[in-house]
């Protein structure tokens, strides 16, 4: 019996059979595996490849729902690694097969389910196609998302709006379609709606300015003036969100795709025949509804009111607001003044359901009538007194007293209070009455001006400095002011610097200004009138008549001057005594000299004797005297002219002597001449220099005059050189 031999395969024909029995792999294709296993956070893939692939866990949306013999699409990124393995793709291949899907929704801009998986920063992330996207937190809805967490496990139709390949990003949007649904929706409603037609909508929101109202995807504006025919402050009044209302088409624009509608359309106009039921001068009763600066306004029936301007609510009151006579919603009975049909106004009147109390007032009071009142308010400018009920009079505040100066009536009046006033005028059509307080007492004023009169003095005590002078009080209720000019400190910057608050003035009365109620003092003049008097009290206790004070010091002055002169020449005269003769000529020259100086001397003595005769006769003759002593000093010059000559001769000590005598008398004879009251004065060196130590101004006029006395010499020497 024969047998079968199994024969060895060859190696080539090994590798054909092991290549038949694996299925091929390419770098980049996808493929269908099965899950052999899972290890850890591993899953091993059967690609019917020599050895397993190896998934993350992370690569499965539902790793739970893993199951062992699971098809699975991967994406062969390589054949081997450095173990041996095939390196593979869930997301890869999920991401590529899904891409061509992607990008046609893309371009074609078509709608696609996603799932929302869970919640991340800024939005919300989804899958679609089996892709995980991104879906912006601005892109959930049209009105902004608070709650998220309301959307996680929901499938929703997104948009995909971008695509990064490289990134692997996919950003989808849910706004887009629902702007776009309701785009659709809102031009369909738009073509069915026609104006004046009256359709069903559900008040959707309310604003200050009105309410939009749902038409069935449209939108459309209920104003607040086209709600009702009366006037409401907010819609809310009338209107609550979710009702359903009927309303009619307004307006309806094409292209914005606007409509607006109204409530208060459906029903009839208030103010049709309205003039019918409401005729001028008609009694009408309301209810106060709103408040405004200048009226009220009263409701007379639904959708129709009226205004009571505030100068028609008081025949007497000046109402500044209309909250001080009405209320609001409190029934008031009011006459129609006027009526505006086309504006859609009606005026009514308030006072005038009242007879007129100024009607007759001019027959119950005339000027000059003293009445008594109750002082209802204080003012800035005055106070108000009720003289009757709804008859008011103004004090001003000039009329409240005579002599103080009032700012504001609370000084001395309260509110509430009694008071007795007279009537200064009464203007009936501005309806005015002016009263007067100060006027019911006598003029303090007027009593004090009879007992005083320009010129005359007062005290004041200083109460008050402005800048231009000091006002002082006369007595408790009369002032008066001292200008600047008039004090007797003129030339000061600040008066608050030389005078104080309550300082006594001695003053006279300037001017007395019964008008202006005023009184001018001065300060200057009294101490002008002062000074005057007291010059001329010591004038009249000086010397007897014909000789002044100033005649006496001149008299006491020269006989001081003439026993310094006798002193001088005594000493001259020693001297002259002890001096040696050395020379004949020298000698003539010095007995000449001291001759004319004896007969100077001689000449000097009558001089004084007669001027002081003349002065005890009459003051007047006191000239004769000058013109004797200019004699005097021009025998002077002559002895200087001579004792020159000595001089020039060549006796140095003589002609010192000489010299010095003339000058002497010279400078004598100078102060002499500054003081024309003075007598003639001595030659001696000691008293004119008792008199410089005495009075410094004289001995430097002395000085000067010393120049002019040589000039004279020369002239002098002149003289006698000719004769």
């Amino acid at each position: 019996m024969a047998e079968n031999v199994v024969k060895d395969p060859t190696s080539e024909e090994l590798e054909k059979l092991i290549s038949e029995s694996l299925s091929s792999l390419h770098v980049g294709e996808i493929v269908t595996g099965k899950i052999a296993r899972v290890e850890g956070n591993s899953v091993l893939i059967d690609l019917g490849w020599k050895s397993e692939g190896v998934l993350s866990i992370t690569e499965f949306n539902e790793p739970e729902a893993i199951k062992v013999g699971d098809d699975v699409i991967v994406f062969v990124e390589s054949l081997e690694n450095r173990e041996g393995l095939p390196v593979i793709s869930k997301k890869k291949a999920d991401f590529q097969m899904a891409w061509d899907t992607i990008k046609r929704k893309l371009e074609t801009e078509e709608s696609c389910p996603a799932l929302v998986r869970k919640k991340v920063k800024g939005g919300l992330q989804v899958e679609v196609f089996g892709l995980d996207a991104f879906l912006p937190g601005s892109q959930v809805d049209i009105r902004s998302v608070t709650d998220f967490d309301a959307y996680i496990g929901k499938e929703i139709e997104v948009k995909i709006i971008k695509v990064n390949w490289n990134k692997r990003n996919i950003v989808v949007s849910r706004r887009m379609l629902l702007e776009e649904e309701l785009a659709r929706l809102h031009k369909e409603a738009l073509d069915r709606l026609n104006v004046d037609e009256v359709v069903e909508g559900i008040v959707k929101n309310i604003v200050d300015f009105g309410a939009f109202i749902d038409l069935g995807g449209l939108d459309a504006l209920l104003h607040i003036s086209d709600i009702s025919w009366k006037k409401i402050v907010h819609p809310a009044e009338v209107l609550k969100v979710g009702e359903k209302i009927k309303v009619k088409v307004l307006t309806k624009n094409e292209e914005t795709g606007r409509v607006t509608v109204g409530l208060k359309q459906l029903t009839p106009h208030p103010w049709d025949n309205v003039d019918k039921r409401y005729s001028i001068g008609s009694r009408v009763k309301g209810t106060v509804t709103s408040f405004t600066d200048y009226g009220a306004f009263v409701e007379l029936e639904k959708g129709i009111e009226g205004l009571i301007h505030i100068s028609e609510m008081s025949w007497t009151r000046t109402v500044s607001h209309p909250a001080q006579i009405l209320q609001i919603g409190h029934e008031v009975e009011t006459i129609v003044l006027s009526m505006d049909k086309d504006n859609r106004r009606i005026s009514l009147g308030l006072k005038q359901t009242t007879p007129d109390p100024w009607s007759m007032i001019d027959e119950r009071y005339h000027i000059g009538q003293r009445l008594e009142g109750t002082v209802t308010s204080l003012k800035n400018f005055g106070a108000f007194v009720e003289i009757q009920e709804g008859i008011e009079g103004l004090v001003r505040n000039v009329d409240l007293s005579w002599t103080k100066r009032i700012k504001h009536p609370r000084e001395i009046l309260k509110k509430g209070e009694r008071v007795e006033t007279i009537i200064l005028d009464v203007d009936k059509e501005s309806r005015r009455i002016t009263l007067g307080l100060k006027q019911t007492q006598e003029d303090p004023f007027y009593s004090w001006s009879k007992e005083h009169k320009e010129g005359a003095h007062v005290l004041g005590k200083i109460i008050d400095m402005p800048s231009s002078g000091v006002v002082v009080a006369l007595t408790e209720e009369i002032e008066g002011f001292v200008p600047q000019q008039q004090l007797r400190k003129r030339k000061i910057k600040q008066i608050k610097d030389h005078y104080r608050l309550g300082e006594e003035l001695q003053l006279i009365i300037r001017r007395i200004d019964l008008k202006g109620r005023r009184v001018i003092l001065s300060e200057r003049d009294y101490y002008k009138k002062t000074e005057a008097k007291e010059r001329r009290h010591a004038e009249s206790i000086q010397a007897p008549k014909g000789f002044s004070l100033k005649d006496h010091l001149a008299d006491a002055l020269s006989t001081l001057e003439e026993a310094a002169e006798s002193t001088e020449e005594t000493k001259q005269t020693t001297k002259a005594a002890e001096k040696p003769k050395k020379k004949e000529p020298e000698t003539t020259l010095k007995e000449a000299a001291k001759d004319k100086s004896e007969t100077t001397t001689e000449e000097k003595v009558e001089a004084k004797a007669e001027g002081k005769e003349k002065e005890e006769e009459k003051p007047k003759k006191r000239a004769t005297t000058r013109k004797k002593k200019v004699t005097t000093e021009a025998k002077a010059d002559a002895e200087a002219k001579v004792d020159g000559e000595a001089k020039a001769d060549g006796e140095a000590e003589a002609d010192g002597e000489a010299e010095a005598e003339p000058k002497k008398t010279t400078r004598k004879k100078t102060a002499k001449k500054e003081e024309p009251h003075a007598e003639s004065k001595a030659d001696g060196e000691t008293k004119a220099d008792g008199e410089a130590k005495a009075e410094p101004d004289v001995d430097a006029e002395a000085k000067k005059a010393e120049k002019k006395p040589k000039k004279r010499t020369r002239k002098k020497k002149e003289e006698t050189g000719g004769k």
